[in-house]
């Protein structure tokens, strides 16, 4: 008989998929990962429930990269709760836009659109996250690239670099935030 789970050997026992490790988590950690997830989704409360199953199953799924050494597990799971109801949200408005007309778009789909204050300040403090891993240069090239939409040459041109040191730049970029910040099924 294996020994009751508790906070010193359940991610062990949930690296090594035991379903009782995370039935521990649900019971630990539960109110933390829905209270994070119903910040997010003020605005959409009817997808909290299925919000925080993706995110139970995420952190089931991902439990084998988890590192005791870069953060404890609370903030692991609260990250992964997080992104979940960042993707939650996003796959909303899309499902919103797509099935209405533009010229017919509810009230809620307007509320929901990424506009919107919370939507827009939770993305722009994502990007921030995700940049601040670069060195100041890097991150102006980012931000001309794809916040402002500009073209190689031209960001080349603005920073004095050359089109490949911009590409170089860039790739090295996005290798480093994909490591940092695995998308879903990388890790």
């Amino acid at each position: 008989m294996k020994p009751e789970i508790n906070e010193t050997n359940f991610i062990p026992r949930l690296k090594a998929r035991d379903p009782a490790a995370l039935d521990y988590v649900v019971q630990t950690y539960g109110a933390l990962l829905k209270g994070i997830i119903r910040k997010y989704l003020r605005e959409q409360p009817h997808g909290c429930d299925e919000c925080v199953n993706d995110c139970l199953l995420a952190i089931w799924e991902h439990s084998a990269a988890f590192d005791p050494a870069r953060s404890t597990f609370a903030n692991w799971a609260a990250g992964i709760a997080r992104l979940k109801a960042l993707d939650y949200q996003r796959k909303q408005v899309r499902r919103l836009s797509h099935e209405q007309p533009t010229e017919t778009i509810s009230e809620y789909a307007l509320q929901t659109d990424l506009s919107s204050p919370l939507l827009e300040q939770t993305l722009s403090e994502e990007l921030e996250s995700m940049l601040a891993c670069l060195s100041p240069q890097d991150r102006a090239l980012f931000l001309k690239l794809y916040i402002e939409e500009k073209t190689v040459e031209a960001a080349a041109q603005e920073t004095g670099l050359t089109k490949d040191t911009v590409y170089s730049r860039i790739s090295r970029g996005r290798k480093r935030i994909r490591t940092l910040f695995p998308r879903k099924g990388e890790v």
